[in-house]
Formats: structure tokens, C-alpha cells, sequence
């Protein structure tokens, strides 16, 4: 240094090889910013999923109120139509249209024609129905003739008892229905009660009752009578019985008839 000048003399600084190397060799210091951005990836992934849950909660649980609300669209949908299905659909016509009752002819027309096919219904329903109660008919009389085999006073106690028409519905359907009659005819208090109800279901629930009963229980035996046997007659003034078997339906309800008469 020089005094003269009063300025301080900077010498020059030698870095050797060897401090170089020295320098070089020192390991090198992580900030702390560089050291916190090595772990930021897994934590924003633990931080995302832990947002994720509750978004996912949120999207199921209103896809199932969507779900609940086109149910239930349906369903008002499918009430609707029901409603107005039942609401114009035409009630059936209780007597044949007159021209002069309407003042639009296209709507006589149409109700002229649902008429006649409210007509043709009704008579094919009308004769399924006869044609179901003469069969119902012909098998009950086959099965009175059985029967009558086996009681000699089954047309004398039978003729005798009051029957509505549903009794007699119930009776020729049931395959035991000559027992019914004769179980009526003799218990003619029940009969009685029977003929004068006017709940035709009532009726023939205890018809149906009456027949599970003696369907249950053996048939009756043959009714012997002291009576003694009819006298044959000879000669020239025999008189043939005609056989049943070999009669049309005709001559056969004839003869049935005069049969039971007599």
C-alpha cells in the first residue's frame, strides 16, 4: 500500500488448479424450493382423488334422481293414456239410432254401424249361450235317467219342488245334479230358502257347497216299493216301449215328457 495516494491496492487473486477442483468437488445445495418441487406431484395426486370422491358421489347421486324422475314421467305418462283411453272410449248403445235424433248424418252413420256390430256381438253371445245350456241339457238328462234307476219316487219328489233359474243353472251344470234336485226336493225348507234368494252368486255358491257334500258322501241305494210288479200284457193288445236310444231329440223329449206325467 502507498501512503501517498491514499488508495488501497487490490492484488489480484490466483485461483490454482487444485482449489478448483476442490470447489468442484463439494456437493451442491438444494434450495428449499428445489427440494419441495420433487415431491409435488404425488401430493397433488393424493390432493385430486381426495377432490375427486365427493364429485363422484355428487354425479351418482343425481343420476339416480334422473333416473327416479323418468320413472316417474312414466308412470304419469302411462296414467294419462289409461285416463283417456277409459274416458273416450264409446259407451255401448241401448237402443238402434234414429235419423231424426242427430243433426250430423257422418255421426248417425257411425253409430248406426256400431250398432249392428254392438247387435252381432250380442247374438253370438246368445247362442254360445244356448248352445252351452241345451248341452248342459242333454247331459243332465242322461244322468236323471241314471239316477232315477235308483229312487222309483225321484219325478214325484222332484216335480214337487220350487227351483229359480239359478238353481237350475247350477243343477245342469253339476254332474251330480239329479242328487241336488232330489236332496231339494227332500229338505224342502232349503229348497224353499234357496228358490226365494234373489242373489243368483249366493245361490250357486250353496249349490256348490251342497254338491261337494254329496259328492263326498256314497249315492243312494235302490228304493225298493212293496208295490207289485206291473202286469205284462199279451196278445194282440201289447203294447211296445219304444227304446230311447234310437228316438230323435224330438220324439225323445215327447216321450220323456209323458213319462213323467204319467
Amino acid at each position: 500500500m502507498s501512503e501517498e495516494t491514499g488508495q488501497t491496492d487490490t492484488l489480484p487473486v490466483t485461483t490454482t488448479p487444485e482449489a478448483t477442483a476442490t470447489q468442484s468437488e463439494q456437493p451442491k445445495q438444494e434450495s428449499p424450493a428445489e427440494g419441495g418441487a420433487a415431491d409435488t406431484p404425488a401430493s397433488d395426486a393424493s390432493a385430486t382423488e381426495t377432490a375427486d370422491q365427493p364429485e363422484r358421489g355428487g354425479r351418482a347421486e343425481q343420476r339416480i334422481k334422473e333416473l327416479k324422475r323418468q320413472n316417474y314421467e312414466k308412470d304419469e305418462e302411462i296414467r294419462r293414456l289409461r285416463e283417456q283411453t277409459t274416458s273416450t272410449a264409446p259407451k255401448p248403445l241401448d237402443k238402434e239410432p234414429n235419423i231424426e235424433d242427430y243433426t250430423d248424418i257422418n255421426q248417425f252413420y257411425r253409430d248406426l254401424s256400431r250398432w249392428d256390430r254392438q247387435e252381432e256381438k250380442r247374438l253370438e253371445e246368445s247362442t254360445r249361450q244356448q248352445e252351452k245350456e241345451r248341452e248342459e241339457m242333454l247331459a243332465f238328462d242322461s244322468r236323471e235317467e241314471d239316477f232315477r234307476l235308483k229312487v222309483d219316487d225321484y219325478d214325484a219328489v222332484v216335480d214337487a219342488t220350487p227351483f229359480n233359474p239359478a238353481m237350475k243353472a247350477a243343477i245342469f251344470a253339476s254332474e251330480v245334479g239329479p242328487r241336488i234336485a232330489y236332496h231339494l226336493g227332500k229338505n224342502p225348507e232349503l229348497a224353499l230358502r234357496l228358490a226365494r234368494d234373489p242373489n243368483p252368486f249366493r245361490v250357486a255358491a250353496e249349490i256348490g257347497k251342497l254338491e261337494a257334500k254329496l259328492t263326498a258322501a256314497p249315492p243312494p241305494a235302490k228304493v225298493v216299493t212293496s208295490a207289485p210288479a206291473p202286469v205284462s200284457p199279451v196278445g194282440r193288445n201289447e203294447v211296445l216301449t219304444p227304446d230311447p236310444e234310437k228316438m230323435s231329440q224330438g220324439d225323445y223329449e215327447a216321450w220323456r215328457l209323458a213319462n213323467r206325467k204319467g
